[in-house]
C-alpha cells in the first residue's frame, strides 16, 4: 500500500512540477534560462529539509502519508536530471558562464533553503528557538 501512496503522490509532484514549468514559459523561457526547473528545485529542497528536519513529524498524516509526501511528491517535483541536462545543454551552446551561475545557484541555493527549511522545523518543535 505504501508503494501506490509514493506513486499517486509522485503523479501529482510531477503534474506540479510540469504546471509551473508551463507557468513560467511565457516570462522566462527555458531556453533563455531554466527558472522553472531552479524554482522547483529550490522550493523543494526548502519543504524536504521541513519534512526532514522535523516537520511531518509534527502533522496527523500517517508514516505512509508522510513517506509519500518526501519521496513521491518531493522526488518528483523536484528533477536533478532535468538540471543536469540544461546544465549541458548551456556548456554545449558554448554558454559555459551560464552553466557556472545555474550550477552556483542552484546547488547553493537548495543547500541554503533545505538548512532554512530544517531550521523552521526545529525552532517550531523547540518553542521557537533555533540553533
Amino acid at each position: 500500500m505504501t508503494y501506490l501512496f509514493v506513486g499517486l503522490a509522485g503523479i501529482g509532484g510531477a503534474l506540479l512540477r510540469f504546471a509551473i514549468g508551463a507557468a513560467f514559459e511565457p516570462f522566462v523561457p527555458p531556453a533563455l534560462f531554466p527558472a522553472a526547473t531552479l524554482f522547483c528545485n529550490w522550493t523543494g529542497s526548502f519543504a524536504l529539509g521541513w519534512m526532514l528536519g522535523g516537520g511531518l513529524a509534527r502533522t496527523s498524516l500517517s508514516e505512509r502519508a508522510r513517506t509519500a509526501m518526501a519521496t513521491g511528491f518531493v522526488g518528483s517535483y523536484t528533477t536533478f536530471s532535468t538540471f543536469s541536462a540544461e546544465t549541458v545543454r548551456f556548456i554545449d551552446g558554448g554558454q559555459g558562464w551560464l552553466a557556472v551561475v545555474y550550477i552556483v545557484t542552484s546547488m547553493w541555493g537548495g543547500i541554503a533553503l533545505a538548512w532554512a527549511g530544517d531550521r523552521l522545523a526545529a525552532a517550531r518543535s523547540d518553542g521557537g528557538e533555533t540553533a
